[in-house]
């Protein structure tokens, strides 16, 4: 307050000061009294400067005088022992809440002979608070890091620097993680770029991959940036040359650490799944080595007629089975370990059962031999010796059941592509076509549930070239009240770059040389499906496709439709022959030259007949049309095409 009052002192001085200078020379012009006023400013600083120096003193005295505690230590008499405060209610509120802002208290004095001032607190318990920076902790070691280690040998006194990335590390419950084993991939300084060192790949320039085995506690984690447009690592380098890679830390954090699993992010979710997937695996492994066991034991009884044999095959088959439960048990053990971190070994006790399956399986039917009184081929009467070879081969048959169950469902994928490939004419198409609606349609219903999303509705209208499907649907699209709607075709030539876009990513589902011609690729339009999900976009609105038999199936493949197959063709070949005979003469068709007409009728029904195969086999299309009568035909078209709206 005083070196305030000082300062506003001095300031009023000089003003005053400056008003006496201007007016002692009323004859001057502005700007001479400014630099009069300028010249007076030294010797005002100065002035000022002195007075501010001596208000500090000042101050500080008068300070110090004042002090709470100088002032009662003067005012209270000498005391030997203080009596206990007796502060006012008041003064115990205002205690409360000064403790609570952290702030030195305020001593209220009631009377300067009964109030004595407590001590102040300390300076740490309100002075503010500064919160300390946290020193950064090494990371956990994981697989694909990049780390620093010494090789045996080099300048350095631990070896030569290397650098390298993790690709293994194997955990022992029997060592310190310092001592597991890493296994790591040297890398090697890249040629990315010479002007500026420190890069580092993989060697690819090299044939020989180095993979080096140190231990946790010999490797330092690298703060390495990947670059991918050289497919290599940028490492920071130091030390007194400038070349030497840099550790971000001096070894890895190992306390706690309980291996790369406890490290990655686990998804319960996933993780829930997975359990539950592996748990009907192991169901469905159990249920085919039964069923198995079951047909082999229905072939021994066809083939031999005797029960007995018949028994002893399903009881070795039934002694396959518990090997197998037996073997998922040991499965379902590993990585388990008790609550003081060994290796539980319950699981694998109870596994090992499995290995004498076969002798119980012999057992039982030894004792079983014994109590029908029935002898074996041998003379001693002991347990095995009751056994015959034919039960004998009948057991163990039963029992390696098992193995033909695991090996037929490994093979059953490429075995199924084989047969359908080896079947003939129809048969094998209708197999390769029912197997894909299959599993389109499982691909459909496992969208439709995880999106929830209501599929789009399309009307497939198809069948072979020149038997009237396209007239059919120009007049359903002519007459629908914008209620069927074509999708939109991408041209090349409308919007080039688009299209080739589309077309390098391989989105369209067919291509056509003209408005309804289709063509390989390279044709002029384009359909995709997205454009056919924005046909059927608005409320009450179905996409219509006339499509043949490749635009078909390639649009049964595409998740999210609900398609409404039309077939259209004729009811004999006679009648087709009869109408692509009359497009040929007509010049609808046209004739090559070096052919003539009947060697183009001849190929057009070939066409004819099979996609007339894959109309019948294929299953997907719900309503057929014998397009004899245009007019009744159109009429029919109407009606399936409402199904497309339920």
């Amino acid at each position: 307050f005083i070196n305030v009052a000082t300062l506003n002192l001095s300031i009023l001085i000089f003003d005053r000061f400056c008003h006496r200078v201007v007016n002692s020379v009323p004859d001057r012009r502005p700007d001479t009294n400014t630099i009069e006023m300028t010249r007076c400013a030294p010797s005002f600083a100065s002035a000022v400067a002195i007075l501010t120096v001596l208000s500090i003193m000042a101050g500080r005295s008068v300070a110090e005088s004042l002090s709470p505690s100088a002032f009662v230590s003067s005012s209270l008499p000498a005391r030997t022992t203080p009596p206990p405060p007796a502060p006012s209610p008041s003064a115990s509120r205002v205690r409360k809440r000064q403790a609570q802002l952290r702030v030195p208290p305020i001593t209220l004095f009631s009377s300067p002979e009964g109030a004595e001032v407590p001590p102040p607190l300390p300076s740490s318990s309100y002075s503010p608070a500064i919160r300390p920076r946290k020193k950064r902790e090494p990371p956990y070691p994981k697989a694909g890091d990049v780390v620093k280690y010494f090789d045996l040998d080099g300048g350095d006194d631990r070896g030569e620097v290397l650098v390298g990335k993790i690709t293994l590390i194997e955990t022992s419950l029997k060592k310190p993680p310092a001592d597991w084993t890493v296994e790591v991939r040297r890398l090697e300084l890249s040629t990315y770029d010479k002007s500026r060192p420190g890069y580092y790949d993989t060697g690819k320039s090299s044939k020989r991959k180095t993979v080096d085995l140190r231990t946790l506690g010999e490797i330092a984690p690298i703060l390495a940036s990947y670059i991918r447009a050289s497919d290599s690592w940028k490492v920071p380098l130091g030390g007194p040359s400038g070349q030497v890679p840099q550790a971000q830390f001096e070894s890895y954090r190992l306390d706690g650490y309980e291996g790369p699993a406890s490290v990655l992010p686990v998804n319960a979710t996933v993780l829930e799944e997975d359990g539950e997937a592996y748990d009907e695996l192991k169901l469905t492994i159990l249920k085919d080595a039964a069923l198995a066991g079951a047909a082999g034991a229905l072939a021994v009884g066809v083939s031999t007629r005797d029960v007995g044999l018949v028994v002893d095959y399903f009881a070795g088959a039934l002694g396959g089975v518990f090997y197998l439960f037996f073997l998922t048990v040991k499965t379902d053990s590993l990585g388990e370990t008790t609550v003081d971190g060994t290796i539980d070994r319950k699981g694998k006790g109870l596994a090992n059962v499995r290995f004498v399956m076969p002798v119980l399986v012999l057992l039982a039917i030894s004792g079983k031999n014994a109590l029908d009184g029935s002898s074996g081929p041998f003379e001693i009467a002991g347990l095995f010796e009751l056994v015959s070879r034919e039960q004998f081969l009948a057991a163990m048959g039963g029992f390696l059941t098992y193995r033909g169950a695991l090996l037929l469902r490994q093979v059953r994928p490429i075995l199924g592509d084989a047969l359908v490939e080896a079947l003939p004419g129809s048969a094998g198409v209708a197999v390769k076509i029912a197997t894909d609606l299959r599993k389109q349609r499982e691909k459909e219903q496992e969208e439709r549930t995880t999106t929830g999303v209501a599929a789009t509705p399309v009307l497939l209208v198809c069948g072979p070239r020149g038997l009237g499907k396209t007239t059919l649907v120009r007049r359903l699209l002519d007459g629908g009240d914008g209620r069927f709607v074509e999708p939109a075709l991408n041209d090349r030539v409308a919007d080039g770059a688009e299209f080739e876009s589309k077309e390098r990513a391989g989105k369209f589902l067919q291509q056509y040389s003209g408005s309804a011609a289709p063509a390989a690729r390279g044709g002029r339009y384009g359909l995709t499906v997205a454009a056919v999900r924005e046909a059927a976009s608005g409320d009450g609105r179905v996409a219509v496709v006339d499509a043949d038999v490749a635009l078909s199936t390639a649009l049964v493949a595409e998740p999210g439709l609900r398609i409404v197959g039309v077939w259209v063709s004729l009811d004999s070949l006679e009648k087709i022959e009869g109408r692509l005979l009359a497009q040929i003469e007509g010049g609808t068709v046209r004739v090559p030259a070096g052919e003539d007409t009947e060697s183009v009728l001849r190929a057009r029904v070939r066409e004819v007949v099979k996609d007339i195969e894959y109309g019948v086999v294929s299953g997907i299309f719900d309503f057929t049309i014998l397009n004899d009568n245009i007019e009744e035909s159109l009429v029919e078209l109407r009606t399936a095409a409402e199904y497309a709206f339920k």
